[in-house]
């Protein structure tokens, strides 16, 4: 490998964590030294977390949103935001690609004689599926494929049969001059990850939720290890811990 390397780890378990420098490759692990304490030095890991319920139209959904969303709104205490031309793209982070049942709600733009709203679901370039909304059916329920996703960052596309600009609806009288599709207030990912819970250190432990990544950045002499001493499943569900190793420029 390269001096330099990209350690990361995903997992909902609790560990104890250590980079050994001096084993040979077939004798048994001799420690020569830490090279890298991952619980002590947490605070220099890169940590991402899998999406699950997003309260649309907050500060904290807006990491998610890419191009074509309007402003926050709230309205007696719901918020929401604005689709705001033909497509509005989202970003989301999988830490494995899998089946993601997902569910959108959103209110459609509202104008006498206008249809239902077809909104077509494109992931990471492809088209996966097709919603409607009406103002009687304001939710739906899909599925993001595993062949579809990807380990990282994925790219989803909302795009919409027509919009309407409420300064064109007016003739000019309303200064609101947005291309106008979808009110949307909520996604839910259904992810399975441990909203709650957060990647902390006590001790020797590192604890891992499920749903999270954490990245780090390391410089290793040749025959460095990883060392667990302990690992434990939290809540006695079968998870996976899944260690993968990039050296600089090359492949994991």
């Amino acid at each position: 490998m390269t001096s330099r390397s990209r350690f990361r780890l995903c997992g909902p378990l609790a560990c104890l964590f250590g980079l050994l420098a001096g084993c040979g490759r077939t004798a048994p692990p001799r420690p020569g030294g830490t090279v890298r304490d991952l619980v002590a030095d947490l605070d220099l890991a890169e940590i991402r977390r899998e999406p699950g319920e997003v309260d649309l139209g907050t500060s904290e959904a807006r990491p998610l949103l890419g191009p074509g969303w309007a402003q926050d709104e709230t309205d007696g205490g719901r918020t929401f935001v604005w689709s705001d031309g033909p497509e509005s793209e989202l970003e989301f982070f999988l830490a494995a690609p899998r089946d993601v049942p997902l569910t959108l709600r959103g209110s459609p733009y509202s104008s006498p004689g206008s249809p239902e709203q077809e909104v077509a679901l494109v992931l990471n370039g492809e088209a996966v599926d097709r919603i409607v909304l009406s103002p009687d059916h304001e939710e739906a329920r899909v599925l993001l494929p595993r062949r579809a996703l990807r380990e990282g960052e994925n790219h989803l596309t909302l795009r919409y049969a027509w919009t309407l600009s409420p300064w064109e609806e007016s003739g000019g009288e309303n200064g609101d001059r947005r291309r106008l599709g979808v009110a949307w207030d909520l996604l839910r990912f259904e992810t399975g990850v441990d909203e709650q819970g957060r990647v902390r250190a006590a001790g020797d432990r590192l604890a891992l939720p499920f749903g999270r990544r954490l990245d780090t950045f390391l410089s290793l002499p040749a025959g460095a290890v990883l060392a667990m001493d302990e690992l434990r499943s939290r809540g006695g569900y079968f998870r996976e811990l899944r260690v993968t190793l990039q050296p600089e420029s090359g492949a994991e």
